[in-house]
């Protein structure tokens, strides 16, 4: 059996699986905007991955009402021994639209956009599976 070899992640990714790693009040990470994440895509496992499970009308919808560059936050959680949920947020103002949220989803990710208040959020969930952190 051929041994695994780690995935490259940017210091933004590599801070979500850090204890010391500063919070805010929700218990999120500060990570990169929807436009770094795309740049960073090319070089970080991670990053690539969440950008690709973005839904494309999710980001269709989220740039329809977001009106400034983004802001991003990451949220890790284990569900099981083996299994954690990460969860990645976007914030961008928002127009003066009307309220709405465009679900899309699978058994592994989902991403959902919508808009509360000022702000457009567009959310991104993943199931890591079997972790191994050095």
């Amino acid at each position: 059996m051929a041994d695994l070899t780690g995935s490259a992640l940017c210091v933004a990714c590599k801070s979500i699986f850090c204890a010391d790693t500063v919070k805010n009040a929700s218990g999120e990470v500060a990570h990169h905007g929807l436009e770094a994440l795309a740049a960073r895509a090319s070089k970080c496992h991670l990053c690539l991955t969440v950008f690709m499970s973005i839904d494309p009308e999710a980001y269709k919808s989220f740039r329809s009402v977001a009106t400034s560059e983004s802001s991003g936050f990451a949220w890790i959680s284990p569900i099981a021994r083996d299994q954690a949920r990460l969860k990645f947020r976007y914030v961008g103002a928002a127009t003066a639209a009307p309220e709405r949220e465009s679900p899309s989803s699978n058994s592994s990710k989902t991403s959902l956009v919508g808009q509360w208040g000022a702000e457009a959020n567009l959310v991104v969930e993943l199931i890591l599976m079997n972790p191994r952190c050095k």
